[in-house]
Order: C-alpha cells, then structure tokens, then sequence
C-alpha cells in the first residue's frame, strides 16, 4: 500500500536504500515527518519501525503517526517525541509518546467542536477496525496515544476481514 506518492516517494525510498537494507520506507517516511515535525515543535524524536511491522496497515499506521506528531508539534510543548511500530504477536502496535504539557479530556472535546477532526479521524478509522485508539494524557505529564491493530491471518484479523464482506 503507497505511503506517499510521486516525487516524496521516489525520494524517500532512496533515503532508505542509502541508510541500509534495514530501514523501510515506511520507516524512512515516519522518520521524515517526525525529523520536520521536531524542527516546527523544537523537540528531539525518535522513530523505531520494527522491520517486520511492514505490511498490510502502513497507510494507517503513517497517516496516524503523522497526525500524532503534527499535534506534538502544534501543542505539546514537548522536548521529546517518540514513535514505535512493533508487532506483538498477532497484533501491530503503534504508539506515540511526548513529555509536554497533557491534555485533559474536555480539551480532546472542545478541539472537536471546534473543527479539529485529526485525531477523530483517526479513532474513526481505527474503530472500523474494532479497535481503539487509547489516550493516556494528563495536564503537565505528557501524552501517550497507542493503537493496536489485528494482523491479516490472526483470529482478530480474519474476524475484522469476516466483518467487512
């Protein structure tokens, strides 16, 4: 499934291949938005993509993690961002962690009524998978956002495909 398209592409897989056989373009890619999204925000990230993470979600996983740290850029005040795609079992893991400011529930609610639909979007998104993008945030603690996807052949995975048909 395309990441992204066109000429960011092209150029990003040939990121990839000059870093080593190890980096995917997914993880070229999520390494880009985070290194551009770190220089707006003025915090330091780190990017781990498991090299078997590559696959069936990596048009998700790369719109979520990218919309999780366009938000740290815009609104943490963070001095670190990180985020990491593994697999753990059947499932694949995404989580995007930051040491800013928190955010409480009601200021999730009032961005929405306000216009801002990314992180709806995406919990839209992940919810049609049966799953749950979960929020872990406080005021003055940091954000953490972790989704966890099925993968294709795993009972999960066959019971969301079983679902779609």
């Amino acid at each position: 499934m395309a990441i992204c398209s066109g000429r960011n592409r092209q150029e990003l897989a040939e990121a990839a291949r000059q870093n080593g056989s190890e980096l995917t373009l997914a993880q070229a890619a999520l390494e880009a938005v985070a290194a551009e999204q770190g220089r707006r925000g003025r915090f330091r990230t780190r990017v781990e993509v498991a090299p078997d993470a590559a696959g069936e979600h990596d048009q998700l996983v790369y719109s979520l993690g990218r919309e999780l740290v366009v938000n740290a850029a815009k609104h943490a005040r963070a001095n670190h961002v990180s985020l990491r795609v593994e697999v753990a079992g059947d499932e694949l893991v995404l989580e995007v962690e930051d040491d800013g400011c928190g955010m409480a529930a009601s200021e999730r609610e009032q961005a929405l009524r306000e216009g801002h639909i990314g992180l709806a979007s995406g919990s839209e998104r992940v919810e049609a998978l049966g799953r749950e993008l979960a929020i872990d945030s406080e005021p003055g603690i940091g954000t953490r956002v972790r989704v966890v996807l099925p993968l294709e052949g795993s009972p999960a995975g066959e019971a969301v495909a079983s679902a779609a048909l």
